[in-house]
């Protein structure tokens, strides 16, 4: 279970301090650290040249714990620059997580998008929903629909391009649920780089305003993951839990 007291930090300057840790507790339950998916993107990419994310899932993104059965996953597109979609396929597995070629024929952000549903217990009665997104650059062309939703029940939106920000600068993201913004999500965030092992993994966490709105700090680059889990009351006699991610390869940039 991850370390309330060692997230405090996060929650104190919107909160009193028992409040604070109460919350924790509730956060870093086993359910809120449950596994996400997760893309792992080409770090680096040119136009014709034949480019793989890896789809896995696990808690210390980018270690896969575990690659997806291939009945899981709903489906696979690939944005391209200009707005054109395209299915994907699944390939080989890789060191636990399976392989997603493409190969890019204009310069620009693609947006690779996996829509993955599970039915987690023999009666139906509990329903896991996953979702991810990456953002691969290819060339140093900025252009692209990176910030547009791609349709996603559960979603994070960038809401500045990630590939021009610098360390200490901030990302700004909305958290849509079935297209609306998601009030007061607990959004998430965790890197490649060593954090205290009763973090597990997480460089931080904030909260979403009114508006389903966040800004995520850049304190590492390489790749980067961002993560939020909404559970909606029960419906149908049916417990519902959605995650979504969105990762990026945060490019080394002189401050």
């Amino acid at each position: 279970m991850f370390s309330a007291l060692a997230m405090t930090k996060y929650i104190i300057p919107k909160f009193i301090p028992w409040e604070a840790l109460f919350i924790c507790l509730i956060l870093f339950s086993t359910p809120a650290l449950a596994y996400n998916i997760w893309l792992l993107p080409p770090q680096e990419l040119q136009v014709s040249q034949s480019g793989t994310a890896l789809l896995g899932e696990g808690l210390r993104y980018p270690t896969s714990s575990k690659a997806l059965a291939t009945n899981d996953i709903n489906s696979i597109w690939l944005i391209t620059p200009d707005n054109h979609r395209m299915p994907l396929t699944l390939g080989s597995v890789k060191k636990r997580a399976t392989q997603i070629d493409f190969t890019p024929t204009t310069p620009g952000i693609y947006v690779i998008a996996v829509s993955s549903n599970v039915e987690t217990n023999k009666s139906g009665s509990t329903n896991r929903s996953q979702y991810a997104k990456t953002l691969v650059r290819v060339g140093d062309n900025n252009n692209g629909f990176f910030g547009t939703p791609v349709g996603l029940d559960y979603e994070i939106v960038p809401m500045a391009n990630p590939f021009t920000l610098r360390m200490g600068d901030q990302l700004p993201v909305q958290v849509l649920y079935k297209g609306k913004p998601q009030v007061n999500a607990w959004v998430r965030w965790q890197s490649n780089k060593p954090v205290p092992s009763d973090q597990m993994g997480l460089d931080g966490i904030t909260r979403a305003d009114n508006d389903g709105k966040a800004t995520v700090p850049i304190n590492a680059t390489g790749p980067i993951m961002i993560h939020v889990t909404h559970m909606p009351p029960k419906s149908d006699g049916i417990h519902q839990t959605l995650r979504t991610t969105l990762t990026w390869f945060m490019p080394a940039r002189k401050i």
